[in-house]
């Protein structure tokens, strides 16, 4: 039940109606109970908002992430390729050894 509302601000209540009786017999009168709930409703309205962000924010990385993968795997062929090349061309060439770093990038 909203009391006031307008464009800036409302106030929130939650009514609830309870029947007084004395033994059996029909109701002799009500309790009427109003909890205020303007403050929670801010603040399951503002944690609302916070979770979307963060939802947004994680989808956001997520795809930062999975572009920077493609990113660096493309890269790291490249240069594993070249390692390759390198180690038969010093192996066709009929060296005795290629150059340690060679050895090592082509073991990764």
């Amino acid at each position: 039940m909203v009391l006031h509302s307008s464009a800036s601000w409302s106030i929130s209540f939650k009514l609830c109606l309870v029947p007084i009786a004395r033994s059996y017999d029909w109701p002799t009168g009500h309790l009427i109970v109003l909890h205020y709930i303007t403050e929670r409703l801010v603040t399951e309205y503002e944690l609302l908002r916070l979770k979307e962000e963060a939802e947004q924010a994680n989808e956001t990385k997520s795809h930062f992430l999975a572009q920077m993968n493609h990113e660096l795997r493309i890269l790291l062929s490249a240069i594993m390729g070249y390692a390759e090349r390198r180690k038969l061309w010093f192996d066709c060439a009929g060296l005795q050894s290629a150059p340690q770093t060679c050895w090592r990038i082509a073991r990764i």
